[in-house]
């Protein structure tokens, strides 16, 4: 009998996945490259701001697609969300002020040893977005 996919479960294939790639450099068609940026989007459902975002953080997901960049959301939306994201965020080795303060609607670009680098909100364009990223790679 197979067991069931729950999210769960996938969730934690891609921890594994991103730890090992960390841990090893493994460069392969399905790990690829290890990230030289993380983009991480603080999201809650009920947020006015994480709604004015998403479509730039999908339209970046989008244009750097093949890019070292590693894209995750902090979903602060229910208490459900939050524990996942905080054992997320541990798991990468984020700052844990991100989990603890809960503020969400903006898009933080952290390096790999999770220094913040830049910080982007609903106010800053997808063009001043793209910039920002250019110019941290």
């Amino acid at each position: 009998m197979r067991p069931e996919l729950t999210s769960l479960t996938i969730m934690k294939k891609i921890i594994s996945l991103i730890l090992l790639t960390f841990a090893f450099g493994i460069s392969s068609a399905v790990a690829g490259d290890a990230p030289k940026l993380l983009v991480v989007k603080s999201h809650a459902d009920w947020c006015g701001s994480c709604k004015a975002i998403e479509p730039s953080f999908v339209d970046l997901k989008n244009k750097f697609d093949g890019a070292p960049l590693l894209f995750v959301t902090l979903d602060f939306t229910n208490q459900t969300t939050t524990n996942q994201t905080a054992l997320l965020a541990s798991q990468l080795g984020l700052d844990s002020s991100l989990v603890e303060t809960r503020k969400t609607g903006f898009i933080t670009v952290m390096d790999t040893e999770g220094k913040i680098l830049k910080k982007f909100t609903k106010k800053d364009s997808l063009g001043d977005m793209t910039t920002g990223l250019k110019e941290l790679m």
